[in-house]
């Protein structure tokens, strides 16, 4: 699915990145009313920042090819992603930061498996 249109209300900002990719986020309505898409990058981001917040989890949207400069991936993100290029379908790792342990799992979305 390319994406969901929100309406545009005070705090709803319009993706800067989708125009970088020749989309107009905003429609505006026969009523006067505009709404703004929000892509799965950006519905990703948003519910990443939900899970944050309430100390669930920590996820987020990566690519070797970003159009978001802030969903570069890391190195180990980036070795992961070029594993999927090679037919992995995950990939995780124990990850050791600060005096903790952090389990690390990396998955291309489903829509992009093969699902035979």
């Amino acid at each position: 699915m390319g994406g969901v249109f929100v309406e545009k209300q005070e705090g709803v900002q319009s993706n800067p990145y989708l125009k970088t990719v020749g989309i107009n986020p905003d429609i505006l309505t026969v009523d006067g009313v505009t709404y703004t898409m929000k892509n799965p990058a950006l519905m990703t981001r948003e519910i990443s920042y939900y899970a944050n917040d309430s100390n669930f989890f920590k996820f987020k949207i990566t690519s070797l090819d970003p159009v978001n400069p802030s969903n570069a991936p890391t190195e180990k993100e980036r070795e992961f992603l070029k594993q999927f290029e090679n037919g992995s379908t995950n990939e995780h790792t124990i990850l050791v930061a600060n005096n903790s342990r952090y389990y690390h799992y990396m998955a291309p979305p489903l829509c992009q498996r093969n699902l035979h």
